[in-house]
């Protein structure tokens, strides 16, 4: 209730999503919230790209590390991180990410 007085939740293509695959989340970054709303507003399991200095934030990188979240360094060009994304959508995952 909270978050429906202060925040516009707007959600587009909803009906595109499918439960028997894995599929992408575009997700337009506003706020640290954002990946939280989307867990509470999708019932599905999202793995997350984050850069990976988020990571070494005490708690934050331990929850990242213990939800899914898959870190993405912005300085290799090594297919890593990717790799790891497509396995998720592979196994039925959905990927978030925010551009």
């Amino acid at each position: 209730m909270l978050c429906r007085c202060w925040i516009r939740l707007e959600i587009r293509g909803a009906e595109n999503i499918r439960n028997d695959r894995g599929g992408l989340l575009l997700i337009n970054h506003q706020s640290f919230l954002d990946p939280l709303l989307v867990a509470v507003l999708i019932s599905r399991p999202v793995s997350y790209l984050a850069r990976d200095s988020l990571f070494r934030v005490p708690l934050l990188g331990w929850l990242m590390r213990n939800t899914h979240v898959i870190p993405i360094s912005r300085e290799s060009v090594r297919g890593g991180s990717i790799r790891t994304a497509i396995d998720r959508l592979e196994e039925g995952y959905l990927v978030g990410i925010y551009p």
